[in-house]
């Protein structure tokens, strides 16, 4: 069965979010496809034995102005509060942005979100090929389900955007090639930590640059003010660097280093689980100087994400935000939508 749309989003994660909420309040019918079982990006949120580990962003701040009003109701639903912890940068700053978290885990944004602004997104769908074909965008996903679009809007991390383009034999203007090519991420190796006892850090349960190999580590207790006589859970983001050596060491090595550097605030007897889950496209290093770029023009194919505004959620959100404003005033602006379609999602 294909499914034929008005316009497809590929990425149900801050920016394909962002996008779809304006597309689909301007009267446009709109679907996203993620290639994962749940929606949040890198908002990305697991539970080990009912303990919620955030094991992607682990907090935001809200410096863009669009960001803010968007995320306004969450805070005043308590969807979103602010985190008293500080980051090391902040020190230099005069007018940092505080630090906000979601209490019910981080993914929980996205998935009101999906609600609250009547999204449809079907899971488990990860692209594979991207053709057009009589003026119409064809995405056909690794399980074998068509997409048909007239618009076709990716937030992939572009390395993965541009395989998929390369598998699709689809042919990108030069120049633009040359320039998405240039955009490079650091991987991340993160390790979730479930503890035999409670543990207190410093600085609310966030401390950063514990060693050359570790970024952060974050109590998830302390950070959502949970009980603090409860086990701990822990976060911790490996460094760039270290990741990159080590992405495909096996998980009992990372681990045994890992807990060694480690071993000041507690020892391996204390662990009662312990996983490692790869973050291929962590953080952007090499960002687009714009907040998205525009692939095709009849029909629109249009590509945004954090590589494009910037290697932070509100960043990757004013992507997805402008993209959506681009789209808006170039090729809805003056027409009025006829009829909704009514969009039927396959089991």
């Amino acid at each position: 069965m294909v499914v034929t749309i008005d316009i497809l989003i590929i990425g149900a994660g801050i920016a394909g979010i962002a996008c779809a909420s304006n597309l689909v309040k301007s009267g446009h019918t709109v679907l996203i496809i993620e290639k994962s079982r749940g929606v949040g990006g890198r908002l990305a949120t697991r539970r080990i034995n009912d303990t919620v580990f955030d094991h992607g962003a682990q907090f935001f701040t809200m410096y863009d102005n669009s960001f803010k009003q968007w995320a306004e109701p969450y805070l005043k639903q308590g969807l979103i509060r602010q985190w008293s912890a500080k980051r090391k940068t902040q020190e230099s700053e005069t007018n940092a942005s505080p630090l906000y978290i979601c209490p019910k885990g981080m993914t929980s944004l996205i998935k009101q979100a999906e609600t609250d602004h009547t999204l449809s997104i079907m899971r488990s769908q990860k692209a594979a090929t991207i053709t057009l074909e009589q003026n119409q965008w064809h995405v056909t996903t690794e399980s074998q389900q068509t997409f048909q679009a007239t618009h076709l809007v990716t937030t992939q991390p572009v390395p993965q955007l541009l395989d998929v383009l390369d598998a699709s034999h689809y042919d990108l203007e030069q120049t633009t090639l040359k320039r998405l090519s240039q955009l490079t991420y650091a991987p991340c190796l993160c390790i979730l930590l479930l503890l035999k006892k409670p543990l207190t850090l410093d600085n609310n349960g966030l401390i950063e640059s514990i060693d050359p190999a570790i970024d952060l580590m974050i109590n998830n207790q302390q950070k959502y003010s949970l009980n603090q006589d409860i086990p701990a859970s822990l976060t911790i983001h490996c460094s760039p660097t270290y990741s990159t050596e080590h992405f495909n060491t096996p998980d009992n090595l990372i681990l045994d280093d890992i807990l060694r550097r480690l071993s000041a605030y507690f020892s391996t007897d204390d662990i009662q689980t312990q996983q490692v889950k790869r973050w291929r496209y962590s953080r952007p290093q090499t960002t687009d100087s714009t907040d998205y770029v525009v692939l095709n023009e009849t029909p629109y194919f249009v590509a945004c994400g954090d590589a494009f505004g910037g290697p932070r959620v509100e960043g990757a959100f004013q992507s997805g935000n402008t993209a959506s404003q681009y789209l808006i005033k170039n090729l809805l602006q003056g027409e009025k939508p006829g009829k909704k379609q009514v969009l039927h999602i396959p089991d």
